[in-house]
């Protein structure tokens, strides 16, 4: 008595009962669905799309993830039969292929939301007919390279607001292009992307001023190379002129002043200097993670807490060379609700003072594997931390 042609919203994510036969009866009770989503049921074959495609032409929304047994038949059957789509979730499905992919295109040129994650069939050319799409995520698809990238890039403009890429086959030269072609990028997701560098920070420092997520996890050779490879980004002629690697931190170009939370964590080259000529020119930073950069010192959290005030995450686990000192700075000028110093072996009972005294508003602290830490000091602050969750 549930599902009738009334309902128009129907979410099953996680429902591992779910089989086909399920989606026959959605199929033949709920007509005018417009969202459904069969996220994490993993019974669900083609056959099970094929009937939905059929019976609810009308949807415009559809979660698909870790549906695994789904196949290009599926999707096919599902563009040719619900052309009004805005968001498909594609996620895990691992059959899919550019042949699906082509007729998605093709057939639903709405689409605004398009997510591929862990699709490891898809490849290159398939982007040579992608929309213009303001959301997509491409993570953990192995196969893609910069030449998917650049058609991105060229195909989705300034529409595109959310991009996630993966692996060691993106470099600056991708990731350059998509600065200079999308300047309404707002949320970036790099990860263990080895093959790029502080060139991109630079091109995405001048080019997309209204960044508010910068995930670069995991990027292992985010540092200053030996000799700056500015050919590595593509030419255009409207961009900013771009500043050498080798200019001082003044040099930075100043319009990540929208940039809310950045990522930089296990990017074990990056140095003091590099986060200075990132945080210096982003007041609004409001999480910081910056877990196993090793080659940090307490100049780098100064830093933070002189130009960053409304911190209120920051995550320096593993960064063995911080001190007291950075806590000091970090918690005299930022009001800090999560503070992580996971395994930072320099730390002593001076930073139980600190944060006794200095950081009221902590709810969530992580001290673990801080061995000069004693006991006593240890009482004062729980004494001190009231709000402490965890």
């Amino acid at each position: 008595k549930l599902l009738d042609d009334s309902l128009l919203d129907l979410n099953l994510a996680g429902c591992a009962s779910v089989t086909d036969a399920t989606c026959r009866i959605i199929a033949q009770r709920c007509g005018s669905l417009v969202s459904l989503s069969l996220a994490g049921c993993g019974h669900i074959t083609s056959a099970g799309v094929r009937a939905i495609a059929r019976g609810c032409e009308d949807l415009h929304t559809l979660d698909l993830e870790q549906a695994a047994n789904v196949d290009d038949s599926g999707v096919q059957e599902l563009a040719r039969r619900c052309p009004r789509l805005t968001s498909v979730n594609l996620s895990k499905c691992v059959r899919v292929t550019n042949d699906a992919l082509a007729v998605l295109s093709q057939r639903c040129p709405n689409i605004k939301n398009l997510s591929l994650n862990g699709c490891s069939q898809i490849t290159d050319p398939v982007f040579d007919l992608i929309g213009s799409l303001q959301r997509l995520d491409l993570s953990d698809c192995p196969q893609l390279t910069d030449n998917a990238v650049v058609q991105i890039a060229s195909r989705t403009g300034n529409n595109l607001e959310s991009i996630k890429l993966t692996g060691g086959k993106i470099t600056d030269t991708g990731v350059g292009r998509l600065a200079l072609d999308c300047a309404n990028l707002t949320e970036l997701y790099l990860s263990d992307c080895d093959q790029v560098t502080v060139t991109t920070l630079r091109c995405l420092a001048s080019s997309c001023p209204g960044l508010r997520t910068l995930i670069l996890r995991n990027c292992r050779n985010v540092s200053p190379p030996p000799s700056a490879p500015e050919s590595a980004l593509p030419p255009a002629e409207s961009a900013e002129p771009r500043v050498s690697l080798t200019d001082g931190v003044e040099a930075w170009p100043a319009p990540l002043a929208n940039l809310e939370m950045l990522d930089l964590a296990q990017c074990a080259q990056i140095t003091d200097n590099i986060v200075a000529m990132i945080v210096r020119h982003a007041p609004k930073l409001r999480v910081l993670d910056l877990t196993s950069c090793s080659l940090l010192t307490d100049a780098a959290l100064r830093d933070v807490g002189r130009t960053c005030p409304g911190l209120q995450s920051l995550a320096v686990g593993n960064c063995v060379r911080l001190t007291d000192e950075s806590v000091q700075a970090i918690t005299t000028q930022c009001d800090l609700e999560t503070l992580n110093l996971h395994n930072c072996k320099l730390v002593t009972d001076r930073t139980v003072d600190t944060l006794s005294r200095e950081g009221p508003s902590l709810t969530r602290l992580d001290l673990s594997w801080c061995e000069r830490l004693t006991d006593h000091r240890m009482r004062h602050l729980w004494a001190g931390l009231r709000d402490l969750r965890e």
